[in-house]
């Protein structure tokens, strides 16, 4: 079942490695426990890839092509209203992130 209030777009400022933000906007639809949508900011337009919903709780990736690496981007996600509290780890080729980036996305 869908999270209620799950879809549609949310907008964030969302932390960078180097500590600056970039404004992103997360567009999210649902089909049963499915999530889909898109993740679009500064490096353009990404598809989200294994998208969960259970309750409340949300999850999913996306995956871009950056200088010619792969950098695979994990949220995790729990939705409060119209306030969805994000935490996401970065992939680049054999480096991850250590430390999940926090921050928040509203309606």
């Amino acid at each position: 079942m869908c999270a209620t209030g799950v879809a549609g777009t949310w907008t964030a400022e969302m932390p960078t490695r180097h500590g600056n933000t970039d404004h992103v906007a997360i567009a999210l639809r649902c089909d049963h426990d499915v999530l889909t949508g898109t993740v679009t900011g500064r490096q353009g337009e990404a598809e989200i890839s294994d998208g969960i919903i259970d309750d409340d709780y949300i999850s999913f990736k996306i995956i871009r092509e950056i200088h010619g690496n792969q950098v695979i981007q994990s949220y995790q996600g729990y939705v409060d209203g119209d306030t969805i509290h994000f935490s996401v780890t970065e992939e680049r080729g054999s480096v991850s992130t250590t430390l999940p980036q926090e921050f928040e996305a509203y309606r």
